[in-house]
């Protein structure tokens, strides 16, 4: 297999499918649409149970089923109709209800779709379907039939729900080929649906069973009877059969008991499929009655017990399932995006570890022998033989903050720094100059004078401007003055201009991250004023005319660095709703810090309150100044 169907292969695990699944054509769903497919064999009570449980939950506020199409609401009515004896007939051109003889509905025939919109609390007019099967279609004589009758409801699956007649769990021989039927759907939905479905196992005409009460639990595994969830089907069996009979006594425990050994073989496939499983107690009608003759017939009261818990289960489930798909679904893709960029970083820093980082350590190397065999000061030429292997190891993408490279970035920045202390322009200059006036050309001494009358009045220009207007200045001299078409310049007048630039640049640089601490003191303050002066993101240092322990203390000492944003505020003390003025001065480098020297800065403030901050005690640092070549 070629690599790039290794990589493909791995994001597909990823990958969403776009667009509907693959349908055979008589598949009448959405793909988001909840479908619960409905199994059992016949007899089992399907028919009766969807006819009362829709008339019972009409009257529910907090759990409503309501018919989307004609054919459900047709169905189940005339079903409801036919146990209560209740028919409509034509009457002098009128429809008129008669009453006749009540009577089960006949068995299901057909597959039947029967489409509901539900209503749950909050969540309003979600599709809900359910299929049910005929009972014959369960049969195991046929082995591939269920596949062929089932496969195409598969894919659409959120839950199913399997029907079983109490009294067939008496009948061994009839009992056995219902399970065997529902382990071979079990098995289809192992293999047709990714995910797993939750399975509910209705026991229907639960009336019969010796104990049954509506006092009752519905539900069989409840509170702790969870536990046993996972075990084999005997000790299933004795641990909820143990919780019930505290719970709802001996009588109703024991017939709980024989069901759930009766179906052992199914919990234990349940179990190896999901703990996602419930039993059902219900009945539909609550008892049966008899005609005169002996016939079977509904009840003439119907008293339903547990009806709509099967259903509710399974929604609820659905809900739980598709918020945990949901979630499941992000987490995914935010593992897959970790995942990725964690691959990513480790590719970057092991690049850098096995490429780059043996530059700092040369650099290192370089600095430890050479530092200590130069004169201190250095010259600017001695300090470039040092400060070009640092350089050349910060220039590379990954040397930087953002790859996790942030202390050897300013460890290496520190150390160009360092360097760059221990020179003195004074001597370097003198040093420099004296080697190029003895060894420079007069040609080269003329092409010299000119850079320097053009660069001279560099010291004028905007300090933040100065890197810029210094790149357009030499940009334009060496357009006019092409050094290699000049055979009688002096090769090394490039290279000195170039470290001129360079060292001008980085003392700029300097000079703008400078620290420094000073002494201000605000003028012409009135007393029930104070301004606040603030560098950076420090603290406010606030002056005003207010006397501590009967002292005016309007100096107070600052601290900043030089390219720091500087915000002063104007506060009237004595007046609680005055909204406090704001000035910003945000190039203080060419603002703020010379006027200092100067007559002091103004504070205007919007309007004219004659304000001056001066400066007591200083130094500041001093800004840079050019030299010529």
């Amino acid at each position: 297999m070629n690599p790039f169907s290794l990589i493909r292969k791995a994001f597909n695990v990823f990958k969403k499918k776009s667009g509907k699944p693959e349908q055979p054509p008589e598949a009448p769903f959405e793909p988001d649409d909840n479908v619960v497919l409905v199994f059992g064999h016949s007899n089992a009570g399907k028919t009766v149970y969807f006819a009362v449980l829709y008339e019972l939950l009409k009257g529910l506020t907090g759990f409503k089923l309501s018919p989307l199409d004609n054919p459900t609401a047709q169905a189940l009515i005339v079903n409801f109709n036919m146990m209560r004896g209740k028919d409509v007939k034509i009457k002098d051109g009128r429809q008129v209800e008669t009453e006749g003889q009540r009577r089960f509905p006949t068995m299901t025939s057909e597959t039947r779709v029967l489409k509901f919109a539900l209503d749950l609390h909050a969540r309003k007019g979600i599709k809900f379907y359910t299929v049910d099967y005929k009972g014959e279609t369960l049969s195991i004589a046929e082995p591939g039939e269920l596949r062929q009758q089932f496969a195409k409801f598969f894919p659409y699956c959120r839950a199913a729900l399997f029907f079983f007649d109490a009294s067939a769990t008496e009948t061994d021989v009839l009992l056995r080929e219902q399970i065997a039927g529902f382990q071979t759907i079990i098995s289809d939905l192992r293999d047709e649906c990714k995910k797993k479905m939750p399975i509910g196992v209705v026991i229907t005409k639960s009336d019969f069973l010796d104990g049954f009460s509506p006092a009752n639990p519905v539900e069989l595994v409840s509170g702790l009877g969870a536990l046993h969830k996972g075990r084999r089907w005997e000790r299933f069996a004795k641990g909820v059969t143990d919780v019930n009979r505290r719970r709802f006594g001996e009588r109703w425990a024991k017939s709980t008991e024989k069901v759930v050994r009766a179906l052992g073989n199914l919990v234990d496939t349940l179990v190896g499929y999901s703990l996602d499983f419930q039993f059902f107690f219900v009945s539909a009608t609550g008892g049966i009655a008899k005609t005169p003759s002996g016939e079977v017939e509904p009840p003439s009261e119907l008293r339903p017990v547990g009806v709509e818990a099967p259903l509710m289960w399974a929604f609820k489930r659905i809900l739980a399932n598709n918020r945990k798909y949901f979630w499941w679904h992000k987490v995914k893709w935010v593992g897959a995006l970790c995942l990725v960029w964690f691959v990513f970083m480790l590719a970057v820093n092991l690049f850098h570890v096995v490429v780059h980082y043996s530059d700092l350590t040369l650099a290192n190397e370089n600095y430890r022998r050479r530092i200590n065999d130069h004169e201190l000061p250095l010259t600017y030429k001695q300090f470039y033989s040092l400060d070009d292997y640092y350089e050349r190891y910060l220039k590379f993408f990954t040397v930087d903050e953002f790859f996790g490279a942030g202390k050897l970035v300013e460890y290496a920045e520190a150390r160009i720094e360092s360097i760059l202390v221990k020179v003195d322009e004074n001597v370097s200059e003198r040093a420099e100059t004296a080697s190029r006036k003895g060894g420079w050309n007069d040609n080269t001494r003329e092409y010299a004078q000119v850079y320097n009358r053009q660069m001279a009045d560099l010291d004028d220009v905007p300090l933040d401007q100065r890197q810029a207007e210094l790149e357009k200045r030499s940009g334009e001299y060496q357009q006019e003055h092409d050094f290699k078409s000049d055979t009688l310049v002096d090769p090394s007048l490039a290279n000195a201009i170039k470290q001129r630039e360079k060292s001008y640049s980085k003392s700029v640089s300097i000079y703008l991250d400078k620290p420094f601490t000073i002494t201000l003191k605000v003028h012409n303050l009135d007393e029930d004023a104070q301004v606040g002066i603030t560098f950076g993101d420090r603290a406010e240092v606030t002056f005003s005319q207010l006397a501590i322990e009967g002292e005016i203390k309007n100096e107070k000492q600052v601290s900043g660095v030089i390219k720091e944003l500087i915000t002063f505020t104007y506060t009237k003390l004595r007046d609680r709703s005055y909204v406090p003025l704001i000035q910003k001065e945000s190039n203080p480098a060419e603002n703020f810090y010379p006027r200092l020297k100067n007559g002091g800065y103004t504070l205007h403030f919007g309007r004219s309150y004659k304000l001056k901050v001066k400066m007591t005690e200083g130094p500041l640092p001093p800004p840079p100044s050019w030299r010529g070549l």
